[in-house]
Order: structure tokens, then sequence, then C-alpha cells
């Protein structure tokens, strides 16, 4: 495969959207799931709707650290004539306690449960204790600073949708509510193997000369943001024989499969040498650049996402195309693994070659007199840091050759920036 006779060429370049609806089309959501705490299932896709079983709060509630009051007594208070209250109780955090007698104050913290009769609270730092009770110099709304009963979130309200990614904080809300179990999604199992025989997993050997094999920790890394359990499963040589079993094992072991590197059209490319020959769907070639010789395969109904090695491509294809597969795969909301922010671009940006392509530019955001700003960091494919320093990327509809400065642009960023 070194005498140069090996070398391929791609032939046709596939529109991204034409690839992703191929593989999703010949992929499957993954069935099974299980009944998790909801603080035990963050990152995981609900797979039912999950609805407030009780309003929030379940009672009217103390805003404040106080005394809790009626309103209807405090109307003609002021600093010269305060109204004189006597105080016949505490109240802590989610206790009630009971009815507030005529002529009275309950002393109540913040969460505490408006006693019945109450309909105020009076701040504590707004009043003056004498004995056992307290002056008023104003007066007050009805409900001021109370949380009326369901202002959080009212009984039967959906709190989680189906394919919703479960958040820390919605985690923590259905905990507050009595939900003790959510049903989630089982974890896609997502392979991740590095082809390169110059490459070492070792940095002694990296010191000696080999390349240090960084791409494959990076995107399991970004993978591990994602509703996955992603596993790296080795480093291996430009060898057909070596590719076939490594993808076979991969597939076996795996719901997906992501490969880095050997991609290109060399003769040491194996991997869609492989892919040619096993797979039910393989397309190599994508309309974004950089990015273009990137593919996805399906194998038995397993999507195979093919990264290139130069860091710009492995990145824009395990975005655009790896997450999109993934989200299908585990039933999960693609938009969740995305934040969108417009901003205005500082320079303009020009395109000289692959106009007819998606173009996906990364950008550094700042904010300047009130708005959002972004930098484009042009550089070719393999250069590291014009991604590094990047908060997230544009992605530029194809036959535009240029954009303006001043021209407002929304960027994306993955959710592993976030």
């Amino acid at each position: 495969m070194r005498d140069g006779t090996a070398h391929r060429r791609i032939e046709r370049f596939h529109e991204l959207e034409w690839v992703l609806n191929e593989v999703i089309g010949r992929v499957f959501p993954l069935t099974g799931n299980e009944l998790l705490r909801p603080l035990d299932a963050i990152g995981r896709t609900v797979t039912e709707d999950v609805f407030a079983p009780v309003d929030r709060p379940p009672y009217d509630a103390s805003h404040m650290d106080g005394y809790a009051v009626r309103s209807s007594e405090l109307r003609g208070a002021s600093r010269e004539r305060p109204v004189v209250l006597k105080v016949d109780g505490f109240t802590g955090p989610n206790e009630r306690g009971p009815p507030l007698g005529p002529g009275c104050a309950r002393r109540i913290l913040t969460g505490g449960y408006m006693p019945e009769g109450a309909d105020a609270v009076v701040p504590q730092e707004e009043v003056t204790v004498e004995g056992g009770s307290v002056s008023v110099r104003r007066p007050l709304r009805p409900f001021e600073y109370v949380d009326r009963v369901g202002s959080d979130l009212r009984r039967g309200s959906v709190v989680v949708r189906a394919g919703e990614v479960l958040t820390p904080v919605k985690g923590a809300l259905l905990e507050t509510l009595g939900v003790r179990s959510v049903r989630v999604m089982r974890l896609p199992e997502v392979g991740v193997l590095s082809f390169g025989s110059e490459l070492t997993d070792d940095p002694v050997e990296a010191d000696a000369g080999k390349v240090l094999n960084t791409h494959a920790p990076m995107v399991v890394s970004m993978l591990k943001k994602l509703p996955c359990r992603p596993r790296y499963l080795g480093l291996i040589p430009d060898d057909l024989d070596a590719a076939r079993a490594a993808l076979k094992t991969a597939l076996e072991k795996s719901d997906m499969v992501l490969t880095i590197g050997g991609s290109s059209v060399s003769e040491l490319d194996v991997v869609p040498m492989v892919l040619s020959e096993v797979s039910d769907f393989f397309a190599q070639g994508l309309k974004m650049q950089p990015g273009r010789v990137g593919g996805a395969a399906v194998v038995n109904g397993r999507p195979v996402i093919v990264l290139p090695a130069l860091v710009h491509s492995t990145v824009n294809v395990l975005n655009e195309l790896g997450v999109p597969v993934l989200a299908h795969l585990a039933s999960a909301k693609l938009d969740q693994f995305f934040a969108l922010t417009v901003a205005t671009l500082s320079e303009p940006v020009v395109f000289h070659k692959w106009i007819d392509f998606v173009k996906v530019v990364w950008v550094s955001v700042s904010r300047s007199d009130g708005r959002l700003t972004c930098r484009p960091h042009l550089s070719e494919s393999s250069v590291f840091s014009s991604i590094a320093f990047s908060d997230g990327y544009l992605t530029v509809r194809p036959h535009l050759e240029r954009l303006e400065a001043g021209a407002e642009v929304v960027v994306k960023r993955p959710l592993w920036m976030l």
C-alpha cells in the first residue's frame, strides 16, 4: 500500500443534510430505559413527560424573614403612628402553624407557610421589637413579600418533556416536588477509534519522535458532555486487516462508532476502504469546509461517523454530523446540544474556494458598548489555536463568498464549550 498505486479520489461531495437523513433513516433510536432518582438522572434523556404532582409552594409562603400580619390592620401605620402588634408565635421554613389572631403578628422565616388569616409579611428590618410586641411603621399591600400558592409551579404543569435532557436545576425541582423517579433512556455506547501508524498514546514515545494521539481523548471528553457513554477503543495502524478487525470489534461493543483519521484519499487511509466493503450505506465527501473528507456509514443498523484527522475537520464533522446522529440514537432533542448567540461580525470574511460548500468559521465573542461582537479566527484546518481560543462557530451557507463587517450572525456554541 506504500507504492503510490492505491491512492483514490472523492468523486462526489454530498450535502450534509442528505448524508444525515440517509443515516437517520437507517438507524433506529435505542430501546431500553430505566427508572432513576431525578438527581441521579442529570444529563440523561427523559422518555416521557413528567408533570408536577403538587403546587409549589403548596401554600402561600413568606418570601422574607419577618412577621406575618393582616394587611388590613396596618392601613394607618406611619412613623409617627406605628401599629403595635402582639407576637403570638414562630413559624420556620416549611411550617405553617395555627391561625393568626386579631391584633397579632407571627414571627416567620423565609419559606414558612403563611398562617390562616395572615396575608402579608413585614421584613424584620422594618419593625421595632419591644418585649413581646412589634411596631410596624408603614402600611403593607395584600400579599406583599408573599409567594402565592402555585406561583412557582402549578399542579399538573409539565416540568420535563419527553426527549429533554434533564438539567441539574430541573432535577432539583423534581426532587422538591416529591417526584422520586423518572424514566430515562439507556445511554448509547459510543466507541472511538484512532487510526494512524505514526500515532502513539504514550507521551514518552511522542518525545522520541512519534505523534501524540491528542484527538481521541479530546473527542471522548467532548462526548462526556452529551447523553452517551464514550469509550476509547484503541489506536489502529494503517493496515487493512487491522482496520477490519478493529471496526468489527467496535461495532460489536458499541451502539455508534466514531473513527478519527485514516479518512482521506491516500494509500494509507484505510477507513474508507473497509467501510466500502462492510457498510449498508457509506458516503465519504461532505459539502462542508473544513470537514470535506469526512463521512458516515451504517453497518448492520449501527452508525459510523468518519472524523478526519485535521483538528478543524475532526471537530466540525463531530458537531455537524456526529452530534445529530447521536441525538437521534438517544431520542434527544438536538437543540439542547448547542447554545445560539446573536453577535455582530467585527471584520469581513472572504471565501476564495469551496464556494458551494457550507463553511465553518470559528470566532471569539466579546462585549463592546453593550453589544456582542465576534472576531473570526481564520486558519488552516490543522491549527489548534483557532478553535482553542474561540467561543463558538458560524455556519455559512453555500454560494456566499463574503460576510461583511457589521453583519449580524448566529454563533453556535457546542455543549462541550458551555
